[in-house]
């Protein structure tokens, strides 16, 4: 996201180096609530009607997306394994906004966002616009019956190494890295469990009993719980949320939460989702999207090559070759010779023999190591034309003080599968990269029908 994004882990190849975001969000909301500097928003609990009493066995959808009224459509993936992965599969969202300043100021180069009246500015930009975040957000809290929000400042989630992470690490008096929205006590939408006047009671019960649910228990309970964050990156505010499912984001409180806490203050301070600035990938986790199969994750490798043209034809991805290029599907060099343009066939052809010779046989994580060895190495060989000749990774470079991009470059593919080395099972996933920024929860919906698509049944 923004164009040098890896939430909330960046791998480093050649070092064997990860970082690893603490999602402790308990012992955080325990401490928190300890500490009376931090705002808290309660309201009371609502009454259970009798049609919630009844729908306790879980929301089920069928192909259309269920009985209620008003639930979001998929662009064209209706089918039984598509609704499987809505319901299942935990997603995290990355999104980004911008304005006329952080366009100006939050710089891809590495030396000038290091010069300290930019990070000051930086700063001071940051925080300004997360305080009035905040007053927003606690003023829609008011509106949700039964919900508490807690408001907390963290430390940039990339940490030091992070291009803006260091920035704030290096301004006396720092306070905010990235600041913190978490809700519990969240319910199902009202009315989500009603039967329609046009469906039998036998029908309805069928809807009810024929898919599972694990995501939504919680929420069905009124106990439900989501965080969002906002912070800064390289041209954008960027905003990360809580991994969950497709159903919770849509069917839930958390709706109203992105509609109402993210979307529409955002408009309201004048931040726009530029498409042509930053970036909205999808983030889905390893063990409830993939089923912690490496074959599936190697087989959405291969899959993303033939989505590239869907991406481009549903106006949703961004086909930036240097943040998110495709394997053969972008334009690609010879590292070794030259700098020497390499043919779509001649570069499909290296991957397939790649593929053919893992595809079905990563039992584990060892054998998935074995295939990330030559993985990396077909990579460094052959970087994308742009990220080769990139200002933005010069200026990367001369931030870190590296000789070239290459450690960097099994992050910025348009499948970024790094993540899947962090040792923690909860922080491993797939980031898909070549989305543009979202501008509502329709066009993340979308997004995300078209990234759960792409990975095998």
């Amino acid at each position: 996201m923004g164009d040098f994004a890896g939430k909330s882990e960046v791998l480093r190849v050649g070092n064997g180096r990860t970082s690893s975001v603490n999602r402790q969000n308990q012992a955080d909301l325990k401490s928190h609530r300890d500490n009376a500097s931090v705002g808290i928003v309660q309201r009371q609990a609502p009454q259970i009607t009798d049609n919630r009493l009844k729908a306790k066995k879980r929301l089920r959808m069928n192909e259309s997306g269920g009985p209620q009224s008003g639930v979001l459509q998929p662009m064209g993936y209706e089918n039984a394994g598509l609704n499987a992965k809505r319901r299942k599969a935990r997603i995290g969202l990355e999104l980004a906004f911008n304005n006329d300043f952080s366009k100006k100021h939050f710089s891809n180069d590495g030396a000038k966002i290091s010069a300290s009246h930019n990070l000051v500015q930086i700063k001071q930009a940051a925080t300004l616009l997360a305080t009035q975040w905040e007053g927003a957000a606690q003023v829609h809290a008011n509106t949700l019956a039964g919900v508490t929000l807690v408001v907390t400042n963290e430390a940039h989630p990339q940490g030091d190494e992070h291009i803006f992470g260091k920035a704030f690490s290096e301004v006396a008096g720092v306070d905010y890295g990235r600041k913190k929205f978490t809700y519990t006590g969240l319910s199902v939408k009202d009315g989500l469990y009603d039967r329609p006047d046009d469906m039998s009671e036998s029908d309805h019960e069928d809807w009810m009993s024929s898919y599972e649910s694990p995501e939504l228990k919680p929420y069905e309970d009124d106990a439900g719980s989501w965080w969002w964050g906002i912070t800064a990156d390289p041209a954008v505010y960027e905003l990360q949320t809580h991994h969950t499912s497709w159903q919770v984001m849509n069917q839930t409180q958390v709706a109203d939460i992105i509609d109402g806490a993210i979307f529409a203050p955002a408009a309201a301070l004048g931040l726009t989702a530029d498409k042509g600035v930053g970036g909205g990938q999808i983030n889905i986790d390893f063990a409830t999207g993939f089923a912690a199969d490496y074959n599936k994750v190697l087989k959405t490798l291969n899959n993303a090559e033939d989505k590239k043209g869907v991406m481009e034809a549903s106006g949703l991805g961004e086909d930036n070759d240097i943040n998110g290029p495709y394997l053969y599907k972008s334009r690609r060099v010879d590292f070794n010779n030259g700098d020497s343009p390499v043919d779509e066939e001649v570069m499909k052809g290296y991957w397939l023999v790649l593929f053919k010779k893992y595809d079905g046989l990563l039992a584990g994580k060892d054998e998935w190591g074995v295939f990330v060895e030559e993985f990396v190495s077909l990579l460094r060989h052959y970087p994308s034309a742009r990220q080769r000749y990139s200002d933005f990774l010069n200026g990367i470079n001369a931030f870190f003080g590296v000789d070239d991009h290459q450690d960097d470059i099994f992050h910025f593919q348009a499948l970024n599968v790094g993540h899947l080395e962090n040792d923690a099972d909860e922080a491993k996933r797939v980031e898909f990269r070549d989305f543009k920024a979202q501008a509502n929860r329709v066009e993340i919906s979308d997004a995300v029908d078209l990234a759960l698509s792409i990975i095998p049944d």
